[in-house]
């Protein structure tokens, strides 16, 4: 993992941070479609769970097994079980499609598996 940037509560920030976050804001904007909120939530997401940032993998299965169900009880009072399946599955497509640009077809079938593999840790009966 290429680490750069400052040191934030003692972490070297790096490229698996900045995914991490991008990937919880983007399922959280696209359910509440607020730029504001989303940046808040994500920020009270981390900050109940600082333990996430200590390891940021989101290709560790057991990672996306314990923040997929976390987020999804962030947005269950805001948005509908079927709203946040879709902003997970979003996330996770726009997360593989950012790390396979120039793979072609082979990038494309990887962006449904990684859908699949987040979407499969939510639980929303």
């Amino acid at each position: 993992m290429a680490t750069f940037g400052p040191h934030v509560a003692g972490v070297v920030w790096g490229e698996q941070h900045d995914r991490l976050l991008n990937f919880v804001f983007r399922a959280f904007d696209c359910c509440v479609r607020d730029r504001e909120l989303a940046c808040a939530m994500t920020v009270d997401l981390f900050g109940r769970n600082p333990h996430l940032v200590d390891s940021p993998d989101l290709d560790d299965d057991a990672i996306r097994a314990e923040l997929v169900p976390l987020m999804a009880a962030a947005l269950r009072e805001r948005s509908s079980h079927t709203a946040i399946r879709v902003a997970v599955g979003h996330a996770a497509w726009q997360d593989r499609l950012a790390r396979s640009r120039g793979a072609g077809t082979a990038g494309w079938h990887s962006a449904f598996g990684s859908v699949r593999t987040f979407t499969r840790h939510l639980r929303l009966t």
